[in-house]
């Protein structure tokens, strides 16, 4: 008779710490959420690559920072920057805090922040198209949530928030998301207005959290 065999099932990763979302630090991974992550084909047609939980994310959990290059409008190569790499980037305010101080936080729903801080400081794009690690940027891979009948359809729905501290960009979920489930999040109706093809001009292109 075949003989018996230990059983080789591996235990469910441990989810990473939720809550605290907007206590970051000056590390990408603060709450160790990357191990947990995956990079595959995404489930959406012709969108590449996407970002897949490999275990449980618990709503609130801080999954890192979206790390790209950063640049300015009015320095060399800017404009050609921007119209060449607009889905890769987020056009940040720059809330910066003193020395000693926590970071300035600023949600989707922070228009006066936005708005002060900016004035104060401008803006920062990240763009994180050339920074294409899967290692040591993962939320790279994080497809839009397009809005409408597509997301429907396809499952596609936004599960996951940006919001910036200081002048990063980080992402959490927004809602439970089992292992195996893929990422998206919501870029903003301006991101859905601009060709695939390139953006048609000036900074408005990019992705931002408010504007």
């Amino acid at each position: 008779s075949p003989s018996l065999r230990a059983s080789t099932a591996v235990p469910a990763m441990a989810p990473p710490e939720a809550g605290r979302v907007f206590q970051v630090d000056s590390s990408s991974d603060p709450r160790g959420a990357w191990r947990c992550l995956e990079v595959r084909k995404s489930g959406i047609p012709g969108a590449g690559q996407g970002l897949f939980a490999k275990c449980e994310l618990r709503n609130g959990t801080l999954l890192g920072e979206y790390r790209g290059e950063r640049f300015l409008m009015g320095q060399h190569g800017a404009n050609l920057r921007l119209r060449s790499d607009w889905s890769y980037i987020w056009k940040v305010p720059r809330c910066l805090a003193k020395p000693g101080q926590p970071a300035v936080v600023v949600t989707r729903r922070d228009r006066a922040t936005a708005s002060r801080c900016s004035t104060a400081n401008g803006f920062v794009y990240v763009d994180a198209r050339p920074l294409d690690s899967e290692v040591s940027n993962p939320l790279r891979f994080v497809n839009g949530a397009k809005p409408g009948a597509d997301a429907a359809q396809t499952g596609a729905g936004a599960n996951v928030e940006v919001f910036f501290a200081d002048d990063r960009v980080f992402y959490y979920n927004v809602k439970p998301v089992k292992s195996g489930d893929e990422l998206f999040v919501d870029y903003g109706s301006g991101f859905w207005r601009v060709p695939g093809s390139g953006s048609s001009g000036g900074d408005d292109s990019a992705n931002a959290v408010v504007g």
